[in-house]
């Protein structure tokens, strides 16, 4: 029996940890040959803020992503879109967060089975000429037709 490979999206993959831009970044600095210290000073930034970016204990922001592309040509949406995609990662797997989302997923649904049951009724808002208007901008529920 033959087993069907599956194929991803690239959105669909998601690395085991969350790579922090700063290691991209690091890479991309012992790539070109350059000290954390020289770049740090060509891109009129402490060493220590650099340094804490490098090694994921700060993220890279607006500012830091535009200095950094004017110094290595790499686009700033780049830099920003990975600290969002880091971030967006780490928030999932955080324990907490995921039972206040599982929380919101059970009451969304809970709601949404109640709107269903309710659709095939009218809904009637209160207003002088008691017109019939979709359900969603009405607030009182009728039962009459």
């Amino acid at each position: 029996m033959e087993t069907a490979k599956r194929i991803y999206r690239p959105d669909e993959l998601q690395p085991s940890e969350p790579i922090h831009p700063g290691e991209m970044l690091r890479d991309e600095l012992e790539a070109r040959g350059m000290s954390q210290k020289k770049f740090a000073g060509l891109i009129g930034m402490p060493y220590t803020a650099f340094n804490e970016i490098v090694n994921g204990k700060r993220p890279i922001n607006t500012e830091y992503a535009l200095k950094i592309e004017a110094a290595t040509g790499i686009p700033a949406y780049i830099w920003i879109n990975m600290q969002s995609a880091y971030n967006m990662q780490t928030a999932r797997r955080d324990s907490k967060l995921s039972v206040v989302l599982d929380n919101i997923r059970k009451a969304v649904a809970v709601l949404q089975q109640a709107s269903r049951k309710a659709a095939g009724r009218d809904f009637v808002c209160e207003t002088a000429s008691t017109e019939r208007i979709k359900p969603i901008a009405c607030l009182k529920y009728s039962s009459e037709k």
